[in-house]
């Protein structure tokens, strides 16, 4: 169980995969640089709420039918103790700023490149629009997520109070 961990190969994965848990009080995202509309974000603003990882892309048919509603979902809720993380799996950078442009609010992005596949691998998505509920240390808190907004049953409200209490 252990053998491939001992590999040189396995040692590094689990580096890196260590890389992005934090134990040390800081958020999990902290060390990828996060950015918003306006070309920069901070991600200690996204301690101690829900953390909601959006994982979808702009070729996605099934994405361009959820994002409208991940979107009222947001609009919808009250408070301001919940942030949205965009994870893309665009084909490149350009396809994914112009998704972002087109379809996205104001909310935070991970830019293109190597953390997108890391955040995958250790999210384990294998298929999109994916939505993950995550506390500061990057632990999944709801994976069905996605199915609650998109049934719309239980209000923005009730369901951040859900999250907050697995924090």
């Amino acid at each position: 169980m252990l053998a491939p961990l001992l590999r040189p190969q396995g040692i590094y994965q689990f580096a890196r995969y260590a890389s992005t848990c934090s134990t040390s009080g800081k958020h999990f995202l902290g060390s990828i640089p996060l950015k918003k509309g306006d070309g920069s974000a901070d991600a200690s603003k996204l301690s101690k709420k829900p953390l909601i990882l959006y994982f979808s892309a702009g070729w996605c048919k099934s994405c361009k039918m959820f994002t409208p509603k991940l979107r009222e979902f947001y609009e919808n809720y009250k408070g301001n103790d919940l942030n949205i993380v965009w994870i893309s799996r665009d084909r490149s950078a350009e396809d994914q700023l112009e998704y972002y442009k087109k379809s996205m609010p104001d909310w935070y992005y991970v830019p293109y490149g190597d953390e997108i596949q890391n955040l995958l691998k250790k999210y384990e998505v294998k298929t999109i629009p994916a939505v993950k509920v995550v506390n500061d240390n990057g632990e999944v808190i709801d994976d069905g997520a996605r199915m609650k907004i998109e049934k719309g049953e239980t209000s923005p409200e009730k369901l951040a109070e859900e999250w907050k209490k697995n924090l």
